[in-house]
């Protein structure tokens, strides 16, 4: 049988984080958000599983500053009070549903990974300096520059001006994601002819916004901020 109160702990911290950033979010965010994580109730369903329990975290007034409103008479969106959840797009395309984490790798209570290692240490973020002061000045990114980015309110961070201007990224250039599920890195690169973009270069100003969610699928866009190199030899940015 599922340990459901420890997939609720899960499930809570999952939640926090979502509120933490002040974005709008469903249920199936919550269970995208596990999985990506893959914490213990990555292990659930979706419809059985996380819903009933993120529905229930709502009903016992854990959600501070937070209503519930039905969305298309389908499903609910947990977003700030006085927010229309209807103007935030909160669709997850078919790509982007992670599959459930495997429960072997929690047998016996163990957390670490299935074949019983302990996971390698997480790098220090804060040692990466901050993109609006690693450019102070103006200067020009080089290659190889690493920089961390933080989200906004919503959910979306904005990759440094410098490093699209090195990769020769123009107003209204699109770019596309690419990467392995849930490797903790995905690479943007400038999207070709008939492909479909994940985001554009704003027209106007330049600058390039990516969701937190669009980055999800690959284990990236689980922090307060994402980590961004630049690649000029492949013509890419790194995000981690």
């Amino acid at each position: 049988m599922p340990d459901r109160a420890r997939a609720r702990t899960d499930i809570e911290a999952a939640v926090q984080d979502f509120i933490a950033r002040g974005e709008t979010f469903t249920a199936a965010h919550v269970t995208m958000a596990v999985r990506a994580n893959g914490v213990y109730a990555g292990t659930l369903g979706h419809e059985r599983g996380v819903a009933p329990i993120v529905r229930d975290i709502y009903s016992g007034g854990d959600m501070d500053g937070y209503s519930q409103t039905m969305v298309r008479n389908t499903y609910f969106a947990y977003h700030p009070i006085g927010q229309d959840p209807s103007t935030v797009d909160l669709r997850i395309g078919g790509s982007a549903w992670l599959p459930r984490v495997d429960l072997a790798n929690f047998r016996q209570g163990d957390t670490s990974g299935a074949d019983g290692d302990a996971p390698p240490p997480t790098p220090s973020r804060g040692a990466t300096p901050l993109s609006k002061d690693h450019y102070n000045g103006g200067r020009a990114a080089v290659d190889g520059d690493t920089v961390r980015v933080e989200y906004n309110s919503e959910g979306y961070a904005q990759l440094p001006r410098p490093m699209t201007t090195a990769l020769g990224w123009d107003g209204g250039t699109g770019v596309v994601l690419e990467g392995q599920t849930l490797a903790g890195s995905c690479t943007v690169r400038a999207a070709a002819d008939g492909e479909d973009p994940t985001a554009r270069l704003q027209p106007s100003s330049g600058a390039l916004r990516v969701r937190d969610r669009a980055l999800m699928p690959y284990g990236v866009g689980l922090h307060n901020d994402v980590t961004v190199q630049l690649d000029l030899g492949n013509g890419t940015l790194i995000l981690t």
